[in-house]
């Protein structure tokens, strides 16, 4: 499921959502290590030509174990970013900052057995970066 709607004409909200089950034919058991549920939603601001505010969120679901894996399943969460960008300073000059991870989630991937706690996701972080075109 997806959607965009510009809500102003500086303001568009745009979304999506999915469902998987991913289950072994052999078994009809769930395969583990993928989201069952996820979603997205972005906000985007622009009001000019040189302006541009983009805020974003991401949402797993739960992710279970595969067959055979006793730990506990992932839990859901979520991660938000913020990106801030203004174009037109000088000609070509296009300068942005973005925070990840705004709220510094605890988010985790799915490991082998073999490595306790998982992988851990990058947790806050924040960048400025300068582009300019010829």
């Amino acid at each position: 499921f997806e959607f965009e709607s510009k809500l102003t004409t500086d303001l568009t909200l745009v979304g999506n959502y999915s469902y998987q089950k991913s289950e072994d034919l052999a078994t009809n058991e769930d395969v583990g290590n993928a989201p069952t549920r996820q979603g997205y939603l972005s906000l985007n601001w622009a009001s000019s030509a040189e302006w541009n505010v983009n805020v974003e969120g991401h949402w797993l679901g739960t992710i279970e174990r595969p067959p055979g894996d006793a730990r506990d399943p992932i839990g859901s969460e979520s991660v938000w970013n913020i990106t801030a960008r203004r174009m037109g300073l000088v000609e070509g000059l296009e300068v942005a900052v973005s925070v990840r991870n705004m709220f510094d989630s605890d988010w985790r991937t799915p490991s082998a057995t073999s490595v306790p706690g998982d992988y851990p996701a990058p947790g806050r972080s924040g960048n400025v970066s300068v582009s300019y075109k010829l």
